[in-house]
């Protein structure tokens, strides 16, 4: 029998016809931001996305200067997490998982402050 083709069928060939960024995006030009800015949904929804990012620069401030303090520079270093000399916050209610313990809450506090929020791929 054949082998079995991994990947891709074909590539994707470039169509010579596309049109421009600015000629294809013509429902843009028609938006009227006036209206779009005075919108009370738009607004709140843009509210909540703002408070969402100044909690986090707030939070990682927090994390910076009452949680790692002066050990900043021994973790841009590379300094193990066990020889750091940082005193977590004691957390609420029950841990994520069975194994989580003090250390788990270490390296991820770690993590966050050197890689931030959702990086969850370069805290490993």
């Amino acid at each position: 029998s054949a082998p079995v083709p991994r990947g891709r069928k074909g590539k994707k060939k470039k169509d010579s016809k596309a049109l421009p960024a600015a000629q294809a995006m013509e429902w843009a030009q028609k938006i009227n931001t006036e209206e779009l800015l005075t919108d009370p949904g738009y607004k709140r929804h843009l509210q909540h996305h703002c408070n969402k990012v100044l909690l986090r620069v707030r939070m990682l401030y927090y994390l910076k200067q009452e949680v790692i303090g002066d050990q900043a520079a021994s973790i841009w270093q590379g300094t193990n997490h066990a020889n750091l000399d940082i005193q977590v916050p004691i957390p609420e209610g029950e841990p994520p998982i069975g194994w989580w313990d003090e250390e788990a809450d270490k390296s991820l506090l770690i993590g966050v402050f050197k890689h931030g929020y959702e990086k969850y791929h370069f805290i490993r």
